[in-house]
């Protein structure tokens, strides 16, 4: 999911390589108190005042029992909402940017 309001459903093998690519500069954020976890890039954060937010892509996760899990249908339009629930619009200079608070 993408703090610009896009997003795309990728299979396991596609979700296990993005998390590879992430190795070592990843950071997480459970989505408010589900399980779904929000997998980013750390260095796409930015640090304003006492907040963070992410200007870019997550991949989303579930965490299981057994580790993490692949979403379902049900399950991609909740984590959406709560990923949408947590969109911020940062003005600066004019500009306006989407972005997601972690927390």
């Amino acid at each position: 999911m993408g703090t610009n309001g896009k997003y795309r459903v990728v299979d396991e093998d596609e979700a296990m390589g993005i998390l590879d690519e992430l190795s070592g500069v990843s950071e997480s954020d459970y989505l408010g108190k589900s399980t779904y976890l929000a997998v980013f890039n750390a260095n796409k954060i930015l640090h304003i005042g006492c907040g963070k937010f992410l200007i870019g892509s997550a991949i989303i996760i579930k965490a299981g029992i057994d580790g993490i899990e692949m979403l379902d249908a049900e399950e991609v339009e909740e984590a959406k909402k709560e990923f949408a629930g947590r969109l911020a619009t940062l003005v600066a200079d004019g500009q306006q940017i989407s972005a997601y608070e972690i927390g």
